[in-house]
């Protein structure tokens, strides 16, 4: 059964692209608002002037996404992912020499779960993430850190790797909500964070704070209530559900992305996209959403028939 949009009518939620189109402008215009009303939090005009080029080139890559997620097939973004985590890998090598094993061996466990048991994506990420945090001290700087973070980052692949692409109707709609969601709980959880003051998470990430955790699950909940009232399909359960994982995906992939950085010495993966860091920062909440996003609507035989 063939459908225009995201989902079919047998679904629960239907995202067609003109209305993913008019969530992102609403989306974008509220984040450049919430944005703006951060910089009123600074006090130093230097970073003021840093932040407004930050907001500039964010603005610019939302633009970039909002046309990528035009494209429907499938086989388009699973190239896409696959030069993203390729750019990724590269930005892994430099950041620490002797990598090449690694990269090797979690490319190859990638492969193997990818053609054996593709159901097994998600429990992939999580595997690399439990095998990342708990690195002792003294293996911080092996060759086993890589292994993980790849492991994190290429999950999505996995999922793919077990579809029949051609049966796949339309991956946009989707990849925009996810992209979106999780821009949505970046900011709204960095302005609750500055607007909290100092409550740090030392034991996850010292730039974490509580009061950010809990700006990203109310940022989670506004962006799909008004998604659910924009489509006119509301559910409060569904709403509690999909905010809730969305939230927990986003922040876990986001504390994944950083403790690899800790552990390589580096604020950013590269700097290939300016003051937004490198491809890895991007990727880091996009990789678990996206593994169980597409893994949710592809098991539910949703997107494809």
């Amino acid at each position: 059964m063939q459908s225009s949009g995201l989902y079919n009518e047998d679904s629960v939620l239907h995202v067609t692209g003109v209305e993913y189109l008019r969530i992102a402008l609403g989306t974008w215009a509220v984040l450049t608002i919430f944005w703006l009303m951060t910089l009123l939090l600074v006090s130093d005009s230097e970073k003021r002037r840093r932040s407004l080029h930050r907001l500039t080139i964010w603005l610019l890559l939302g633009g970039i996404e909002a046309l990528l997620v035009s494209f429907p097939s499938p086989h388009f973004w699973l190239l896409a992912y696959l030069i993203a985590l390729g750019a990724c890998l590269r930005e892994i090598n430099d950041l620490q020499s002797n990598t090449q094993l690694g990269l090797v061996i979690s490319i190859v466990v990638l492969l193997a779960t990818g053609y054996f048991i593709p159901a097994f994506a998600f429990g992939l990420w999580i595997f690399g993430a439990v095998g990342l945090f708990g690195l002792p001290a003294r293996l911080s700087v092996s060759r086993l850190a890589p292994l993980f973070i790849v492991l994190c980052y290429g999950s999505p692949l996995v999922v793919l790797s077990g579809v029949n692409l051609e049966e796949v109707i339309n991956l946009g709609p989707l990849v925009g909500c996810l992209l979106l969601a999780g821009h949505v709980v970046d900011i709204t959880s960095g302005f609750a964070g500055k607007l909290g003051g100092a409550n740090p998470l030392p034991k996850l990430s010292p730039s974490k704070t509580w009061f950010g955790f809990v700006g990203g699950l109310v940022g989670s909940i506004a962006f799909f209530a008004g998604v659910m009232w924009h489509t006119d399909q509301f559910s409060l359960l569904a709403l509690c559900f999909a905010a809730s994982l969305l939230w927990l995906l986003t922040t876990a992939g986001d504390l994944v992305g950083s403790k690899f950085k800790r552990i390589a010495g580096a604020k950013d993966f590269s700097h290939i996209l300016g003051p937004h860091g490198g491809i890895g920062d991007r990727l880091d909440s996009l990789a678990p959403t996206l593994t169980v996003g597409w893994s949710a609507a592809l098991g539910a035989e949703i997107v494809f028939r």
